[in-house]
Formats: C-alpha cells, structure tokens, sequence
C-alpha cells in the first residue's frame, strides 16, 4: 500500500515526526505505538490512547480571540502570506474580529504538520492531515476521507481482526468509533459522499 500523495519538500520526514512523538508524547508511548505494527491485537488501544493525548493537547478551533478567549465575528479569508503559502501549504487564512479587544486576527489554514506542531491550532483539516502524517510515519498505511459536508478524518489499516482500515478522528480522540465513523450525528446529519485519497486517485466510498 502507498501512501497517499507525494510529499512536498517543504513537509515534516518521518524521522521528525518520530522523535516529536517521543519528545512530546513520551519515549515509551513512542515505542508502544511502533511495536503496534508487531503487537496487532494492542494496535487499536495503543492508536486510542495517542489521539486521547493528541485531542487534549490540540484542541478544536472555535475561532476564540487568543487574548481575551472570546469568540469572534467571521469577516471572511485573505491571501495568506508567501512563508504560510509555501512553508505551511495555506491556500487561504480566514480573517476573525474580536468586539472585546477590538482587533481582527488571521487562522492561515495550514496543510503541512510543522505549523500545526507549532501552534497547536486546528480545525478537522489540519488535525487530519497531522494524522495521518503522524500514522504513516509510526508505520501504519493511511488515508485522508472528505464527506464533502464540512469534515475529514483518516483511516489506517491495521492488519488485527484479519485486516481492515480502522477509522480515526482526531478532533474527536475517536478510534474505531462506530457512531463517529458514520457522521450522523455530530456532524452532517445525512451520509455524503465520501472520497479517499489514494495513490491510485480518488476512491467513492458512498453506501460503504
């Protein structure tokens, strides 16, 4: 299995995103979630506890005004600059305004891991992106899924219970999480269209 795109030279290598995890997440936490690849029937346990971490310490953004922690007003996006475009991948920075503080802020929607590490500020794109990053350097093949009705998350296959893709939401520390696989509630409301990325192009998974 490949992986999902080619990787711009801009983006995080494996090694980095290893010894992240073991700087931030611990040596030990480290070494469980590699010897997952070895140890299946502990993958999907060792997967949960890592996005429980990971949710706690990347939290949702609500678009909150980070000096007063108020929520702010959507103005609309702006040109996000040259080092966020082609350090950060952001095709767009969404403006906010805060009435408290009286400024407007911008939230440079990023797609490569290294702004999102530093920030710890995102929404379903960026944290599904990191995700997956995350999981193909630990080892495990992944895939990015778009409903198409404002929400992403990844799957990884993981070869316990004879083998199958395992969904992971990373806003949601969900791991194999049936109600949160199906989007039903939380989110959309109706089943979408659903693609996957993949070396191969896109793949519809509608009525899967």
């Amino acid at each position: 299995m490949g992986r999902v795109l080619e990787r711009p030279p801009a983006e995080a290598s494996d090694d980095e995103l290893r010894a992240w995890i073991g700087r931030e997440y611990g040596e030990d936490g480290l070494k469980r979630l590699l010897a997952s690849q070895e140890c299946k029937p502990e993958a999907s346990k060792h997967l949960s506890e890592f996005f429980t971490w990971f949710r706690r310490n990347f939290p949702y953004y609500h678009g909150h005004c980070e000096r007063c922690m108020r929520v702010t007003h959507f103005l609309g996006v702006a040109r996000p600059s040259d080092d966020e475009r082609q350090e950060g991948g952001a095709g767009v920075s969404e403006v906010n305004f805060c009435e408290g503080c009286n400024v407007s802020s911008l939230f440079p929607r990023f797609r490569r891991v290294r702004p999102v590490l530093d920030t710890h500020r995102g929404r379903c794109g960026e944290y599904s992106w990191l995700a997956l990053r995350f999981l193909e350097a630990l080892g495990f093949p992944a895939r990015w899924v778009d409903n198409h009705a404002g929400h992403a998350w990844v799957e990884a296959w993981v070869e316990n219970r004879c083998g199958r893709w395992v969904h992971i939401d990373p806003c949601e520390a969900a791991v194999d999480d049936a109600r949160s696989k199906h989007m039903d509630d939380a989110w959309s409301g109706n089943q979408m269209e659903v693609l996957v990325d993949s070396l191969a192009g896109n793949v519809d998974l509608q009525g899967t």
